[in-house]
């Protein structure tokens, strides 16, 4: 609401699966059930990309999916 942060995806809710008007309200905002990613398919490519950034940084290149803080 502060304008802190440019978007938000939120797979996670305080009360599921009540959603607080306000997040329901947030533009820039996606708002998905706990199980937006349960599927095999979605797991897999999980998968492959974590291991794709282990194998990145083991080799000394950079993550392919960062984290900034």
């Amino acid at each position: 609401e502060e304008g802190h942060l440019g978007a938000a995806g939120l797979d996670v809710y305080l009360e599921e699966p009540k959603i607080h008007s306000r997040l329901l309200a947030a533009p820039r905002t996606v708002l998905l059930p706990h199980l937006g990613s349960a599927t095999p398919q979605v797991r897999r490519a999980m998968a492959a990309a974590a291991l794709a950034n282990v194998r990145a940084v083991l080799n000394g290149d950079p993550p392919l999916t960062p984290v900034f803080r």
